[in-house]
């Protein structure tokens, strides 16, 4: 099994009209783009990313659950491989 290797961190700019608040997000630019197919849309390749600004209008509350499920889901296959004796490997190996 290969590891990803290090994938650049993406900031997403929440804002949330109705409470008045804004709040920044940040995530591995490959599990954005693998987990909220959405943003595959707008980023192709992850030098996409650099100089990109992402704001995303809507309930902070609900994005924050949705950031937080993607990170869960991912961690959770990571540790499911783990559990099945798979080995990490580097990409570049």
């Amino acid at each position: 099994l290969r590891a990803a290797q290090q994938s650049t961190v993406v900031t997403i700019h929440v804002v949330d009209r109705p409470r008045q608040v804004q709040r920044d997000f940040f995530c591995p630019c490959k599990l954005l783009v693998t987990e909220m197919t959405y943003f595959k849309t707008f980023i192709k390749h992850e030098a996409d990313v650099q100089g990109l600004d992402i704001s995303v209008h809507c309930d902070v509350e609900i994005f924050s659950w949705l950031m937080s499920y993607v990170k869960a889901t991912c961690l959770t296959r990571l540790q499911s491989c783990l559990d099945q004796g798979h080995e990490l490997v580097p990409e570049d190996h």
